[in-house]
């Protein structure tokens, strides 16, 4: 049951005392009233008016005059009830009986401009007029009686004023009658649309070619990059087919895609043909994938990227086995002992062994690396790797180049000695020897004991001569001792 007390229009101040009444209010059921105070016949509330909740039976009369269609608030010191969707009507609205302490207390009575862009289906409740709609009316009862936004603009949830500058549809979006947020319908993608305040998908211009859109898009399009191609109305970038490519950006028919030069590849979705890497070669046009670049035909070199033929012949000295890179790499030169004059070989098996009377070293071969004569002390037979590789043996000597085997180094001469690897005789024999011819060292051939030689360069054992008498003479003595006294 609820108690409520409607006023007969009798004006009121907008500022009262609250009275407590001392009456015992009649109870009357929802939606229905008292006419005046003192009144025990309840009546119901007519078409267009509500009657505010009370939370008690007992009840304080507070007559004020309600502006049409405001909301009324009581503010109270612990307590505020509020009185909705009122019509230009004397309102009394019930509250609580207050314990003694506020009876003389004063309360405020407001009213709030709440209700324009609201709706109040059962009489009490306000409700903002939905997203898409907008009322600068008060005192709706219907949802139907919000006004539809209208086309080029957005309304938001309880809008109470026709839309505005700020409420205008942005670039790139268009809002037809009722639309609900700003960017509740953008272009489609393949469309721009430029101008503010636009109400139709027609107003949405078609991406022109050589551009494409995306979805929203508020300029005229971004510039389709290389190796794609966008027709009119693009909303993505086509790839160029496969083993085609575009010169330049804006593209915007498949027909400018050309073909792929030799020396390159192109795969889809690429911006640049990509060039065949050093090692390889491509010599046919529209190729689209790396496979298409072959390995550098054996005996050539393939030295720079995007080659549509191997570029340079292998080096002398060099081999250059298929896929070679450089014509003088380290990896693929010729061995030691081994050289090459040829341009073409592939295969180390291929090159050639130094000939006789020269040493080859790593890579020989040509005119900038040829054979070595082998040099004076030494000896080459074929395959010679380094000129000090073979000497000629103790005891003899050369001071000639070019020497094929040891048997062409000439013997020691009598009276010296000749070290390994001699260009010319290596000293004089030491006093107290001799050197017959091919002597390796000074000492090899001492003068027996009981004789002795003074002199350097003896050449046999007859220049070695008696001890005299006191003294005596060791193996190769150079000086005879006094024997012991």
């Amino acid at each position: 049951m609820n108690s409520c007390i409607c006023s007969n229009g009798a004006p009121c101040p907008d500022i009262v005392e609250l009275q407590r009444s001392n009456v015992k209010a009649a109870s009357c059921q929802l939606g229905s009233y008292l006419h005046a105070a003192g009144h025990q016949e309840c009546q119901l509330c007519p078409s267009g008016y509500s009657i505010p909740h009370p939370l008690f039976e007992e009840v304080s009369v507070l007559h004020f005059p309600i502006p049409s269609f405001k909301a009324l608030s009581l503010v109270l010191v612990e307590l505020s009830e509020t009185c909705k969707c009122t019509h230009n009507l004397w309102v009394s609205c019930s509250i609580n009986s207050l314990s003694d302490k506020y009876s003389s207390l004063l309360y405020l009575v407001e009213t709030l401009d709440i209700f324009s862009g609201h709706f109040c289906a059962d009489g009490i409740t306000a409700t903002p007029c939905p997203a898409g709609t907008y009322s600068e009316k008060e005192g709706l009862r219907h949802q139907r009686r919000c006004t539809l936004c209208p086309a080029g603009y957005y309304c938001s949830e309880g809008s109470s004023q026709p839309p505005g500058v700020a409420s205008l549809c942005p670039e790139g979006f268009y809002c037809p009658i009722g639309t609900r947020s700003s960017h509740a319908y953008p272009c489609p993608a393949g469309t721009y649309n430029d101008r503010p305040g636009q109400g139709h998908r027609g107003s949405c211009i078609v991406c022109s070619e050589g551009l494409f859109c995306k979805e929203g898009s508020s300029v005229s399009g971004s510039p389709c990059t290389r190796g794609k191609f966008c027709p009119a109305g693009t909303s993505q970038e086509q790839d160029c087919p496969p083993g085609t490519f575009t010169h330049y950006i804006g593209a915007s028919r498949i027909e400018q895609c050309v073909l792929c030069p030799a020396g390159f590849y192109c795969l889809s979705n690429i911006s640049y043909p990509i060039p065949c890497q050093p090692g390889t070669f491509n010599p046919l046009e529209g190729q689209d994938e790396a496979g298409d670049c072959i390995f550098c035909t054996a005996g050539r070199a393939c030295t720079r990227t995007g080659l549509s033929q191997p570029d340079t012949d292998c080096s002398p000295g060099y081999v250059c086995p298929v896929g070679s890179r450089s014509p003088t790499s380290s990896e693929n030169a010729c061995p030691s002992g081994t050289f090459s004059d040829s341009h073409n070989l592939f295969h180390k098996s291929q090159c050639d062994i130094c000939p006789a009377r020269f040493f080859c070293a790593t890579a020989s071969g040509g005119t900038q690396r040829p054979p070595v004569p082998c040099p004076r002390g030494h000896y080459c037979p074929g395959g010679t790797k380094l000129g000090t590789q073979y000497k000629c043996p103790p005891g003899t000597w050369t001071d000639r180049s070019s020497l094929a085997s040891d048997t062409e180094c000439y013997p020691c001469p009598a009276g010296w000695f000749c070290l390994t690897g001699a260009e010319s005789p290596s000293g004089k024999c030491s006093a107290g020897y001799f050197c017959p011819e091919g002597a390796q060292f000074s000492s090899q051939f001492p003068c027996p004991a009981g004789t002795f030689n003074l002199k350097l360069g003896s050449v046999r054992v007859g220049e070695c001569s008696a001890c005299p008498m006191g003294s005596y003479c060791p193996l190769g003595t150079s000086k005879p001792a006094l024997c012991p006294m």
